[in-house]
């Protein structure tokens, strides 16, 4: 069956009209059932996500340089699985772990992740929820946040404003901030260019996606002078960019010489509140 819905799910990618229609009834009729853009795209099996997590994890606490013990973090985007604040707690020591999605899409299998011997004491540790933006403030008390993290998450956020005025509510004076945005089309159009998901006009974009985790499309300098206005310091720590040939291509379907701003498709960023 699984064989069957790939070669399905493939030919529907081959021809863009065939695709805009599965995203316009995939967001429209049936949101509940299928709200996340990650779906089918990494292993969801108990190992698959206990692995995922771990890895996860270990990037994290790099990026603060193992100083997590007894600190409170916000996780963003949890997604299937509480798999990485589980590992934060039980190898990193970290007090707290607040675990938050838009989306209340945790996997069946995230179960069997909780109940791991190595992992099932940590659970007392994590405060799982979901919904919009303001839930944060209305769950997490103001000042009270050490770090926050987020991997591939920001990039399917649609009003990014509003969830960063919420995470800095909740943030002390001295935390920090480490965020993974990948800027690729997360398999939209993908068959038809890399950045072929640039060239829809936000009307029909909004209406193939929003309820579904769809990508914002924002550009990497749109992020950089969002997290500035609100006065973040920011180091960007790791760029990738497209390949010369995507990007050639590109410059006949986006109907530009200058694709600049495009050519970034991830990046890692360690934030923090400037001293006024």
């Amino acid at each position: 069956m699984s064989n069957i819905l790939e070669k399905l799910k493939t030919f529907i990618r081959t021809n863009k009209y065939l695709e805009i229609i599965a995203y316009l009834i995939q967001n429209n009729l049936f949101p509940k059932l299928l709200n996340s853009a990650g779906f089918g795209e990494f292993d969801t099996s108990m190992s698959g996500l206990l692995d995922r997590g771990e890895k996860i994890a270990d990037l994290y606490a790099k990026s603060f340089d193992y100083k997590l013990k007894n600190k409170v973090v916000l996780e963003v985007g949890t997604g299937f699985s509480t798999a990485v604040a589980l590992w934060l707690v039980q190898k990193y020591k970290v007090k707290k772990v607040f675990t938050y999605d838009y989306f209340n899409c945790l996997h069946e299998n995230n179960e069997l992740v909780e109940n791991q011997s190595i992992l099932s004491g940590s659970t007392k540790n994590i405060n799982y929820f979901f919904g919009n933006a303001e839930s944060i403030k209305k769950k997490i008390s103001k000042s009270s946040i050490d770090f926050i993290v987020s991997n591939a998450v920001l990039e399917h956020v649609n009003n990014l404003e509003k969830l960063l005025i919420n995470m800095l509510h909740v943030v002390k004076r001295d935390s920090k901030m480490f965020h993974v945005v990948d800027l690729r089309c997360h398999n939209r159009f993908k068959m038809h260019g890399e950045l072929y998901f640039h060239t829809f006009h936000n009307l029909i974009w909004n209406l193939m996606g929003g309820r579904i985790g769809h990508p914002n499309r924002m550009l990497f300098k749109e992020y950089i002078k969002l997290f500035e206005k609100y006065n973040l310091e920011n180091n960007v720590v790791f760029l990738q960019h497209f390949s010369k040939s995507s990007l050639d291509h590109a410059k006949m379907y986006l109907k530009s010489d200058n694709i600049d701003p495009y050519e970034i498709s991830e990046f890692r960023v360690m934030s923090s509140l400037e001293e006024k």
